[in-house]
């Protein structure tokens, strides 16, 4: 295994560990996002952002032991749209603690800097 893709399962692994987080205590993690989870509607829609989480990292995984190169590289460009959909969801919802977006922007620039090695190392 080459470092780039261990780089790829590591931070598929951190997305999954924030999933994680989120199933386990939705109002943590969602405060930690900048969303307040004080009615049934929103717990659960934390709790589904939580699952989707889990999920982005697993794909993340796969693609770092099984698909490799240009493929994977591919993925985590399209993984990279979550977090910065998560930026504009917070943007619209008036959050204003810079705080709350930091998690998101390091999770989108991240991903992206890890895809562009993925694709120059591929």
């Amino acid at each position: 295994m080459e470092l780039v893709e261990l780089a790829t399962a590591l931070l598929g692994a951190g997305y999954m560990g924030i999933g994680i987080t989120g199933v386990v205590s939705p109002e943590k993690a969602a405060g930690g996002y900048g969303v307040a989870v004080g009615d049934p509607d929103a717990k659960a829609w934390a709790g589904a952002a939580a699952w989707r989480d889990i999920v982005i990292g697993a794909v993340m995984v796969v693609a770092a032991f099984w698909v490799g190169g240009g493929a994977a590289a591919a993925i985590l460009f399209a993984v990279a749209l979550v977090p910065v959909g998560d930026v504009v969801t917070v943007l619209r919802r008036g959050v204003r603690e810079p705080r709350v977006y930091l998690p998101h922007a390091a999770g989108a620039a991240i991903t992206l800097a890890v895809a562009v090695w993925m694709l120059v190392a591929g």
